[in-house]
């Protein structure tokens, strides 16, 4: 899936995966150019351009993400969710404005970049690729990605707990490289299989980005955003002080919880925010 919305609240910029197929992220442009079909009711009379199946995306920035990742798509028609893919000139669809709650754009409405990402990863290729899991026991923890993702996603990281206490970690193997004074976001989507009985999920987890074991970020997951099918989005930002610039580890605390828990995690990404 693409990933998501959070980074044009945060930065009004554009997002890509770096690895493992991640998608261009858009963001709206204001004011909307006048020249284009930007968020205008109406239908068309002509649908000869419509372009595969509709697919579930949460908002019109979503729905743009999946335009740009799908071959041929010039504009979009989105309502309550439903996003419906159209190739070719706008102009040939017989388009006729009328309210009808369902809106079209055109591309050109959208900034789409891939600039600023140093991760990116939506797991859509079935592997688990850079990432690694470390636990206090041998089987604490175990890694894989037999868990569908949010937003109709084939796949998703999944985290197994195999024992009733202890601590682990998910850990990105790469180092990252990190600029001084530069801000930077990071966020992705979360759930577990028992969501009911853990309401405060959350602060089982903890984010920790260091260099040379100091860290630059250290938290729980914050500014939480509920999703759809269980799914919880989360960003935070961080600022890398002139003594912690350069190579960087990024990693996911765990906590056992008791309830053999398992763990998925969907679009992850940390975004140069400041250029």
């Amino acid at each position: 899936m693409s990933l998501f919305k959070v980074i044009a609240t945060v930065a009004a910029l554009g997002l890509a995966g770096v690895e493992a197929g991640g998608a261009p992220f858009c963001s709206e442009l204001f004011p909307r150019p006048d020249a284009y079909t930007c968020n205008v009711e109406g239908f068309i009379s002509k649908p000869a351009g419509i372009l595969g199946e509709p697919v579930f995306k949460a908002t019109a920035e979503g729905c743009a993400d999946h335009c740009a990742d799908t071959d041929k798509c010039t504009s979009f028609l989105f309502h309550e969710g439903t996003c419906q893919p159209y190739q070719g000139s706008f102009s040939t669809f017989g388009f006729t404005e009328h309210k009808t709650y369902s809106v079209w754009y055109e591309m050109e409405c959208f900034r789409c970049s891939d600039a600023g990402v140093v991760i990116g990863v939506d797991f859509e290729e079935g592997s688990y690729g850079s990432w690694s899991v470390y636990g206090s026991t041998k089987d604490a923890f175990t890694i894989d990605t037999k868990a569908k993702g949010f937003d109709g996603s084939a796949t998703a990281l999944r985290i197994v707990e195999g024992t009733k206490d202890g601590t682990g970690r998910i850990q990105w193997e790469k180092e990252i490289s990190l600029k001084t004074g530069v801000t930077y976001a990071l966020g992705f989507a979360m759930k577990n299989n028992k969501r009911d009985q853990l309401p405060l999920s959350a602060e089982l987890l903890t984010l920790t980005v260091a260099n040379n074991h100091q860290n630059i970020l250290h938290t729980s997951p914050e500014h939480a955003i509920e999703l759809s099918d269980g799914w919880t989005e989360y960003h935070s930002t961080f600022k890398v002080p002139a003594d912690l610039a350069g190579g960087a580890v990024f990693s996911i605390g765990l906590k056992s919880t008791g309830k053999l828990v398992e763990w998925y995690f969907d679009d992850i990404y940390i975004k140069n925010i400041s250029e």
